[in-house]
């Protein structure tokens, strides 16, 4: 039996080396392409990465700011400083732990999915949806608020960080009749987030929602942290202010984070916390 011959690793080095050679944005794509603009063969690149010697990683695009958002960014972690005392030192100082920051933020959630996972029995048929078009299914703005979990000592129980989630939307009766249901049907619409909707939204649902689930005292200062919509005007935030005073008791500042800055928002690195279940029940319900 004639054993074939290991397969050479001569030429990996090289090709590494001509490849880190180019500019950055001639490296992006596929083995193919990136075979296409080096003049090195894609079974070489190949062999390269399993070697480890060239090494395959996906890149973001960043917000493009410009200074004044930039010293805005800046500014706003350096509000973050627990430790203001004078004379201290920039490095001796502590960041705040954020227990009393509250981040809020609308989402947009599709209603029907076009994959749907089920559990069935063996002999149980898979359920058949239907709909017009996959290219319009209907969906839904949600406003979701999260705090930081921590443990509550008046209930003995830790507090899960998940304020609640509530959608934009409202139940109204059909005026006509249509081929899917008569008129009179009560059949859920989505409502468009305005500065007023927005106002409502937090007045009737996040306030309560603080008042009942917030863990520890509630006579400290609550932050509530959002965007820099439209919706989310200065008068807003006078009027929420007030009405948590006055209805809840509760002292509560909005705040708003440096604009062209998702990352400051615990919503935009967990989009899942848990919309499917607010999904669920909506179409339960309807």
């Amino acid at each position: 039996m004639i054993r074939r011959p290991p397969r050479s690793t001569q030429g990996v080095s090289s090709a590494a080396s001509d490849v880190y050679k180019r500019q950055p944005e001639e490296r992006g794509g596929s083995q193919r392409s990136l075979s296409a603009k080096t003049g090195i063969s894609q079974s070489t690149i190949s062999r390269s990465v399993k070697a480890g010697e060239i090494m395959t990683t996906t890149g973001h695009l960043l917000p493009l700011l410009n200074l004044k958002q930039r010293r805005q960014r800046v500014q706003f972690v350096l509000d973050h400083l627990a430790d203001s005392r004078p004379g201290l030192s920039f490095m001796d100082r502590k960041f705040e732990d954020m227990m009393s920051t509250i981040h809020v933020d609308e989402k947009l959630f599709y209603i029907k999915q076009d994959r749907q996972r089920y559990y069935l029995l063996p002999d149980e048929p898979v359920p058949i949806r239907k709909c017009l078009s996959k290219r319009y299914l209907p969906k839904i703005m949600f406003c979701c608020a999260v705090a930081r979990p921590g443990y509550d000592y008046r209930s003995k129980q830790w507090f899960n960080s998940k304020l609640s989630i509530w959608p934009f939307a409202k139940d109204v009766k059909a005026k006509r009749n249509s081929k899917n249901r008569p008129a009179g049907t009560i059949v859920t619409t989505p409502v468009s987030v305005t500065a007023p909707v927005y106002r409502a939204m937090i007045v009737d649902n996040l306030l309560p929602a603080i008042k009942a689930k917030w863990p520890g005292s509630t006579t400290r200062q609550i932050k509530i942290q959002e965007d820099n919509t439209s919706a989310h005007s200065a008068a807003n935030e006078l009027t929420i202010a007030q009405e948590a005073l006055l209805k809840h008791s509760l002292h509560v500042e909005v705040v708003k984070q440096p604009p062209r800055s998702p990352t400051f928002n615990a919503l935009d690195w967990n989009l899942q916390l848990y919309p499917e279940e607010g999904l669920q029940c909506l179409s339960q319900k309807h």
